[in-house]
């Protein structure tokens, strides 16, 4: 964004993605099982793509992490029935 700090983008994911999954989680969760995979590919990602300045700068390394926490965050306090996997990649990607 602008400011080159990320805060529109990060502020946009948790309240249109996000906050719109949790309220829906918080309908459903209680009446059938339900299992999220969390950003796949994205933290294996933040790892691998290092030296890329889209996306091994500082801002855009700490919106992923805060993004990725916040969402974990919501939905276990709004639904801990729900299953979370959290992609972390593979070995023979990240080695």
């Amino acid at each position: 964004d602008a400011a080159g700090d990320c805060a529109a983008g990060l502020a946009e994911y948790k309240s249109e993605y996000i906050d719109t999954i949790v309220s829906v989680l918080q309908k459903y969760a209680s009446l059938v099982p339900i299992v999220l995979v969390i950003e796949p590919d994205s933290l294996p990602n933040l790892s691998t793509n290092m030296a890329d300045p889209r996306c091994g700068n500082s801002a855009t390394q700490t919106a992923y992490k805060a993004g990725v926490a916040y969402a974990v965050e919501s939905i276990a306090t709004a639904a801990p029935e729900v299953a979370i996997y959290l992609d972390a990649g593979h070995g023979g990607w990240l080695g």
